[in-house]
């Protein structure tokens, strides 16, 4: 007999409550599929890359950039320039942000940068 065969119904429910909570089960499905390209403000810095796994509590890019500064948001995401913003590209490519950490996605409907700035 496992641990888990000894918890209440209760205790269950409150157990899938905190995992729901996390994002790490249920809630509504991402939006975004593997191979689409996608600007990500998290709590502390920005990302651009091609969505290469959506994990259950991350995301996987490849193509990564770390964007330390930006410039204003509705014009870099019209014209994908990021004249004037702080970016690196990430050397090996790809970068992992944790779903917990992000803000808001949108897409990225330009080439990904490929030099640092």
């Amino acid at each position: 007999m496992s641990w888990i065969d000894n918890l209440s119904d209760t205790d269950l429910l409150e157990v899938k409550r905190e995992l729901t909570r996390r994002g790490m089960i249920g809630g509504a499905s991402f939006p975004w599929r593997v191979g689409e390209c996608v600007f990500i403000r998290a709590v502390t810095y920005h990302w651009i890359g091609r969505i290469a796994e959506l994990g259950p509590d991350y995301i996987l890019l490849e193509g990564a950039v770390w964007v330390a500064s930006s410039p204003r948001l509705n014009e870099m995401l019209q014209s994908g320039s990021l004249s004037g913003a702080e970016i690196e590209v990430v050397p090996d490519g790809q970068g992992m942000i944790m779903r917990a950490a992000m803000v808001d996605v949108m897409r990225w409907s330009h080439p990904l940068p490929t030099v640092s700035q």
